[in-house]
This record gives C-alpha cells, sequence and structure tokens, in this order.
C-alpha cells in the first residue's frame, strides 16, 4: 500500500538509497537535508513498506518549487504564469528483489495525481541515459524526452508529461 511518508521515514529513505548506491544503480544521490526539504511547502514523498514495516521497499519524492526555483529549473520552457504549476518527479527508488512488479509505476502514478492535486500544469522527470527500465517506465506513463542536459556533470535526460 502506498502512503504519505513523515519526516521519521528519513532513515529508511537514507538506508535504501545507500543499497541502491551499492547496487551501483544509475542515479544521482540525494543528501538527508535535500529529502528534508522534501516536505516544505507543496513537496512530498510517498513510500511503499514491507508487512511489518520494517523496511522501505520504494519511494518517490515529487517538488513543486517555488517560482524563483522553478524559473531556474525551467530555464525559459515554461511561461512565468506557470512558473508555480510546475511538479517534480524527483528520486524514485525500489529496492532490489522488489522490482519489475509494478511499485515504481505505481508510485509515479500516484505522485502525478497528487501533483495535480496540488496545482501542478505541467510535471517533469530526469532520468540517467542508461538507466532504460526508468525511461520505459517514463514513457509508458506519457513523458517524453525534451532535453538532454547535465547535471553536477552527469549526462541526464529531462521529461515532460504530455497528456
Amino acid at each position: 500500500m502506498i502512503e504519505e511518508l513523515t519526516p521519521d521515514a528519513l532513515p529508511h529513505m537514507m538506508a535504501l538509497q545507500q543499497d541502491c548506491l551499492d547496487l551501483k544503480d544509475p542515479f544521482t544521490p540525494t543528501s538527508a537535508q535535500g529529502y528534508e526539504r522534501c516536505y516544505r511547502f507543496q513537496n512530498f514523498c510517498l513510500g511503499v513498506w514491507s508487512a511489518r514495516r520494517e523496511q522501505l521497499i520504494a519511494f518517490l519524492c515529487c517538488t513543486m518549487p517555488t517560482a524563483r526555483a522553478a524559473r531556474n529549473l525551467g530555464r525559459g520552457r515554461v511561461p512565468d504564469a506557470l512558473l508555480d504549476s510546475v511538479g517534480h518527479m524527483n528520486t524514485l527508488l525500489v529496492r532490489a528483489g522488489h522490482r519489475g512488479q509494478g511499485l515504481g509505476k505505481r508510485l509515479m502514478r500516484q505522485g502525478i495525481e497528487q501533483l495535480r492535486a496540488r496545482g501542478a500544469v505541467q510535471i517533469y522527470a530526469v532520468a540517467s541515459p542508461e538507466n532504460a527500465a526508468s525511461l520505459h517506465m517514463l514513457r509508458s506513463l506519457g513523458f517524453d524526452e525534451i532535453e538532454r542536459m547535465e547535471l553536477d556533470g552527469v549526462p541526464k535526460l529531462l521529461l515532460a508529461l504530455t497528456d
């Protein structure tokens, strides 16, 4: 069952991220402070726990940045009138052994619904070009590549939800 995570889930989020780093999964890690920022403003994280809630199986962080941050991220792709209506699908991680069961896609669908309910008109996601599974999932949800870019020197693809 998907639920909105509270800040007390942060140690579990960091543990899952470390497990994914240990497997050399193609994603850019986020600091504990970065995840803490996900709980401000209209930002949120969704997660799936194991049956006894001892382990976080998957999570997704979504943000609706302020107009200033959206302007920096959007780099002119978004009209000024919509800057406060831009949603971002950020970190999505699924624990090894639970992949291929649709958890990531279910988290993304719920994230999209919640971003729309919070006023997002446009929704973006960033993925590593070598992460074929993530790109396949994003495209199946209606995301299209709009730009190739570098974030902190790492090649990334910027995708936008087109429905």
